[in-house]
């Protein structure tokens, strides 16, 4: 299905750092770029997909289901625009599959999809984000007026975006671990601190204690200590990141 173009009354800046800041996921702020994209370009476009390399783990999303698959077949089977985007570290155009015969398999699939050009760009993150990649789709055969300089300046601003994203997706990751690491942390200090006053020892003794009902009831110490806790406290030991 193609996307519905939205009226010209807002610069592809604006609205890509609007959709930036309002993407509760991956999937939305690739469903949102697609449009914006669409709003943007004079090319017919069907939609667009991100795949993102976090270590051994991969993430891929699309504007709709079928985009999606024909991501998810580039990774599967090694072979498409993508995959030859992040292999090399510079964009992949393919003005027209009707002529292409680099990846068969991709090929057919996205043909058969009603797709007839690719444009495919790596997206350059902090080394701790891994890797990603933007794929714009087509319906039509790219022009030759519409070449890659031609759209050159929207994608690198539809890429910027998609870094921005992983950046602010990363810290606020960082962010909940820190969170629950802190949270973590405030259960044992306090179950240490009531095993020092129940039995007269010292913080190293108490903790040596904790940690060795831990290992005999094969627990995790942060649930032994809140448990610990509840039991005087009534009820979840509470950190207080704000003073």
């Amino acid at each position: 299905m193609l996307i519905d173009r939205a009226p010209a009354n807002a610069p592809l800046a604006t609205t890509l750092n609007e959709l930036v800041c309002g993407a509760r996921s991956l999937d939305e702020m690739t469903r949102g770029l697609a449009h914006e994209m669409a709003r943007a370009l004079p090319q017919q476009l069907t939609g667009c997909t991100v795949s993102l390399h976090s270590g051994r783990r991969l993430l891929t999303c699309g504007s709709d289901a079928a985009l999606r698959s024909l991501e998810d077949l580039q990774h599967r089977v090694a072979e498409g625009p993508a995959t030859d985007a992040l292999t090399a570290g510079k964009a992949v155009w393919v003005p027209d599959l009707e002529t292409e015969t680099r990846w068969p398999e991709f090929t057919a699939a996205a043909r058969n999809a009603g797709i007839r050009a690719v444009a495919s760009s790596p997206v350059q993150l902090e080394t701790q984000q891994g890797r990603a990649c933007l794929t714009l789709l087509f319906a039509q055969p790219l022009q030759p007026e519409h070449g890659p300089e031609q759209l050159d300046a929207a994608i690198h601003q539809a890429v910027g975006a998609v870094r921005l994203y992983a950046r602010i997706h990363t810290l606020q990751a960082q962010a909940s671990d820190m969170r629950s690491a802190m949270a973590s942390r405030t259960a044992i200090d306090l179950a240490i601190g009531i095993i020092m006053g129940q039995n007269q020892c010292t913080q190293a003794e108490a903790f040596h204690i904790l940690r060795t009902a831990s290992s005999r009831r094969n627990e995790k110490l942060r649930d032994i200590a809140a448990r610990m806790v509840a039991k005087i406290n009534g009820g979840e030991p509470a950190t207080h990141f704000h003073a």
